[in-house]
């Protein structure tokens, strides 16, 4: 919004707005466009809004979306939050039916070997990629990449493409993919995956149609998201 739209949204005189704007961009609750003159949300709202979202709302909200996405393959759907502590996992939902092998998306999600790391990590600022990448990386698995520079490489990849894979990366045959969760304009709150063994999956479906239907299951949970207010509890709808 620009200076005038926001001064005619809450009805204060333009210059309280400006003087209340540029607090608000000191403390990096906005941040402005200079070449078009418009102000967005900043990354420390952003990361607010993050730890004000509620894991219960988001694991109700999500329930009914992890488990169609796993009856639909027959493998393990996951849904994992970042939250001020870092990348949890809220829910996961195991088929009914078909194969028992199943796999357990695990409790960790390190940036360069999982798909929900990758997912989450790929819409981050730099300060806190390179933050993630100081800690040090693990090579679990051949496949594993480990340097810095190979793994921005794959977070611009990620971005590109909007979903991120674990192709045997972190665990002997497992195969992920993970795609993010969305409040708006690169304001990631966390993903929907979906997790089993690889050659029994890319048996199965090609990886574009694994990929594509989680994606499209990520949309639309972001979609309910957006339309569900902090706190209030979800309503699911049949439409």
């Amino acid at each position: 919004m620009t200076l005038v739209e926001i001064s005619n949204a809450v009805g204060l005189p333009s210059s309280t707005v400006h003087r209340t704007v540029n607090i608000l961009m000191d403390v990096g609750y906005l941040k402005v466009d200079p070449a078009i003159k418009t102000y967005r949300i900043g990354e420390r709202l952003k990361r607010a809004l993050l730890l004000a979202l509620g894991a219960g709302s988001l694991h109700d909200l999500a329930r009914p979306t992890l488990a169609e996405l796993s009856e639909r393959f027959t493998e393990t759907a996951y849904l994992v939050q970042l939250t001020g502590s870092g990348l949890q996992l809220i829910d996961y939902y195991l088929p009914t039916k078909g194969s028992r092998t199943l796999v357990h998306p695990g409790f960790e999600f390190p940036i360069h070997a999982t798909a929900a790391g990758k997912a989450i990590f790929a819409y981050q600022p730099d300060e806190v990629v390179e933050s993630e990448l100081a800690k040090g990386r693990e090579r679990y698995m051949p496949n594993t990449i480990v340097s810095k520079k190979a793994i921005r490489a794959e977070l611009g990849r990620v971005r590109r493409q909007g979903y991120a894979v674990n192709d045997v990366e972190l665990d002997p045959g497992v195969y992920a993919v993970a795609a993010p969760l969305t409040l708006g304009e690169n304001t990631v709150v966390g993903v929907v995956a979906i997790a089993g063994i690889r050659d029994r999956m890319l048996h199965r479906y090609k990886a574009e149609q694994i990929a594509a239907a989680v994606v499209e299951a990520a949309s639309e949970l972001s979609r309910l998201l957006r339309n569900t207010r902090i706190g209030e509890t979800p309503k699911q709808t049949d439409g």
